[in-house]
């Protein structure tokens, strides 16, 4: 139930650049936390709820009384009683209508509600911090310990975008592990193509390897490049791990 809504945000977050990325789900998570904890939403969508339930039901029961109700007009003006299925209505419709307003007295608004705003500035600075971590991952010379750190922190965002089976074109370009730069994986039959590059000023050796979210592998290959040097890497996925091969998909290269 909370799954697939998740996911839909994921994806459209995805159309942002990728240092924004982490930062603005972040903020709409404590926005979402918020709006629940301290004014109190999901009680507030129970009581709104509550309130149309009662308000159809009134509207229902008052149509359908509608045409009785002519009816007995009528035979009143003829100075006769009310007819027989007008007795039998009268009881049960009024115990419904008294329900419908009882349960709608019982659920109206609270005179005093929160008056507290989102968390605006919490959400901003969260995107800031993010997104400059990103951005201190990018510009870090290859190899260095914080951009091995932060990339790997930034590996489990692109677990969340694979989770959430983001196109593969729109998913977070990976991070460096070790002296590598990998582009995106693109997969069309049981092929994976992935362009790596060797950026720093050292030749390159690892495996490359196309995962699943939580680690499952789908297929790897050994890359050894010189420096500055880029090329496309094809995986073959097994027939097995056919049906896996698209989602949820991450290329990383472990060094080795």
């Amino acid at each position: 139930m909370v799954e697939a809504p998740v996911q839909w945000l994921i994806r459209t977050i995805a159309y942002l650049p990728d240092a924004l990325r982490p930062g603005v789900f972040l903020a709409v998570l404590i926005v979402v936390f918020w709006f629940v904890l301290v004014r109190e939403g999901i009680s507030e969508l129970w009581r709104s709820a509550c309130r149309s339930v009662a308000w159809i039901t009134d509207v229902v029961v008052s149509l359908a009384l509608l045409p009785e109700y002519a009816i007995t007009t009528a035979r009143r003006r003829r100075g006769d009683t009310p007819g027989r299925l007008a007795l039998l209505m009268a009881g049960p419709s009024e115990v419904v209508l008294n329900g419908a307003v009882s349960l709608y007295e019982r659920h109206e608004h609270k005179s005093e509600r929160s008056k507290k705003r989102p968390p605006w500035t919490v959400c901003v600075l969260v995107v800031i911090v993010v997104a400059g971590a990103w951005v201190t991952m990018d510009d870090l010379a290859a190899g260095e310990p914080t951009k091995r750190q932060l990339s790997g922190l930034y590996e489990r965002w692109r677990d969340i975008e694979a989770w959430a089976d983001v196109d593969p074109r729109h998913r977070a370009a990976a991070g460096e592990m070790g002296a590598f730069k990998v582009g995106r994986p693109l997969s069309t039959g049981r092929t994976i193509r992935v362009k790596v590059r060797c950026p720093g000023e050292a030749a390159c050796a690892g495996m490359v390897i196309a995962r699943k979210m939580y680690g499952i592998e789908l297929a790897s290959e050994p890359v050894a490049l010189d420096a500055g040097v880029a090329t496309t890497i094809k995986l073959k996925v097994p027939p097995s791990a056919l049906h896996r091969s698209v989602r949820g998909l991450h290329v990383v290269v472990d060094q080795r």
